[in-house]
């Protein structure tokens, strides 16, 4: 009971202190013209208003990156597939132009089959075949 009586003996008089001298005087500092002073609460709020902007812009800019990452992805595939109809239109083709087909082809009237076919050999004189 002793402790008790001494904290309340030592007391200021002044029961009825101001808000600003219980906050330490920050509530209601004055300042001059052309200075800006921000509550706690300001301060907070304002943070928290700044890094929400900064959430958004990151999750913007991640949604960007894998959209194209997804066209990419579907851009790449649609390759593959291209690139496997050119090798089977180049096999058929090729398999169009091969003599086998032609004389086999029913398209050509009048087609005569060779039977002993012959290459010339190069020389230096002009050869004329009528």
């Amino acid at each position: 009971m002793g402790s008790i009586f001494l904290l309340v003996r030592n007391l200021p008089k002044n029961h009825h202190a101001s808000r600003e001298e219980r906050v330490g005087g920050r509530a209601g500092v004055r300042t001059s013209p052309g200075q800006l002073v921000l509550s706690q609460k300001a301060l907070i709020l304002t943070l928290m208003v700044v890094l929400g902007v900064m959430a958004f812009s990151y999750l913007m800019l991640v949604n960007g990156r894998v959209t194209k990452a997804f066209g990419i992805k579907t851009l790449e595939e649609k390759l593959t597939e291209l690139q496997k109809t050119q090798k089977q239109l180049e096999r058929e083709s090729a398999n169009l132009q091969s003599i086998k087909n032609i004389e086999q082809s029913e398209q050509i009237i009048n087609y005569t089959p060779t039977q002993n076919m012959s290459h010339l050999k190069n020389s230096d004189k002009a050869v004329t075949v009528k």
